[in-house]
């Protein structure tokens, strides 16, 4: 399963994700390093890549529903992300070794943070930039803007 919020779409030109799933086919997790990463467990829950095996249905089931993680995650602040690090920063269910967490940019980038074409990390893609973008923190309208102005941009083609 691939979890993509919202605000965040695929390149159309992406190369196909299952020759990432098949490298990582050991892992219950795949998921993407946060912008400018300091710790073990900042990871952007906005996408991510799940196996379809028990443990990772174990693992969403604690941090979709362990109310203690919620509550524990709130101090930094509430959200699904959050609670995430705190797993992941206590190695809950052993997550660090069910999982890889990606460098930023390999997966996914934020509002074109760098460019697609400084953002040269993923070796799948012919011209090297992520699989995503993801516009996380902005306004509706500006997320609208963005896409569009892409799609647009794929008619000169």
């Amino acid at each position: 399963m691939i979890w993509i919020d919202s605000d965040a779409y695929f390149y159309v030109d992406s190369p196909d994700i299952l020759d990432l799933i098949l490298d990582y086919s050991d892992k219950c997790f795949i998921f993407s390093d946060d912008i400018c990463k300091k710790n073990i467990w900042e990871i952007n829950s906005g996408f991510f890549i799940v196996k379809n095996c028990p443990e990772s249905l174990e693992i969403l089931r604690e941090w979709a529903w362990n109310s203690e993680y919620k509550r524990l995650s709130k101090k930094i602040f509430p959200g699904e992300q959050t609670t995430l690090w705190y797993m992941y920063e206590e190695n809950i269910l052993n997550i660090r070794e069910k999982s890889v967490s990606l460098e930023y940019g390999f997966l996914q980038h934020f509002n074109n943070h760098y460019g697609k074409e400084s953002c040269l990390k993923n070796p799948y893609h012919a011209y090297g930039y992520p699989f995503v973008n993801h516009y996380p923190g902005k306004k509706k309208e500006y997320r609208i803007e963005e896409s569009h102005k892409y799609y647009e941009s794929l008619s000169c083609l």
